[in-house]
């Protein structure tokens, strides 16, 4: 019987050469073993199936819920994100106005160039000319 089976799988793959290179669907699902069968992973899509023998027959259950809370967990992330990057662009002007802000200001303006002094020495000058900044507002800096 077994002879039988591969002699017509040979006869099969010789008239039909073709078919096995026309393949789309090759490489598209990874299988992991478990307990009582195998969960499939179709890479295309994502989605992820149960697979175990029932009465004899294999048979691959969905995991439905599973991609149900994942979908809703990636949606939340991804209106977290969209929080996060408008705050951090609002960050990025409001940081850019206080640059801008302690470079126009007349102790910025004391400030002697790096070659003058060292850098550690204008660095701290700059530091505190925006600590005064930011503690006493414009009036004073």
């Amino acid at each position: 019987m077994r002879r039988l089976f591969l002699f017509v799988a040979a006869a099969l793959a010789v008239a039909m050469p073709g078919i096995a290179a026309e393949a789309p669907e090759a490489g598209r699902y990874t299988l992991a073993p478990d307990a009582n069968g195998f969960i499939r992973l179709d890479t295309r899509t994502g989605a992820t199936s149960h697979c175990a023998p029932e009465d004899g027959v294999w048979r691959c259950e969905p995991l439905i819920e599973e991609t149900g809370a994942l979908a809703a967990g990636l949606e939340a992330l991804a209106a977290r994100v969209d929080s996060v990057s408008a705050a951090m662009a609002e960050l990025g002007a409001r940081v850019d106005a206080l640059a801008a802000r302690v470079e126009a200001s007349p102790a910025a303006g004391d400030v002697a160039p790096i070659e003058e002094r060292g850098l550690v020495a204008t660095a701290v000058a700059r530091l505190l000319a925006l600590v005064r900044l930011l503690k006493h507002g414009a009036a004073e800096a």
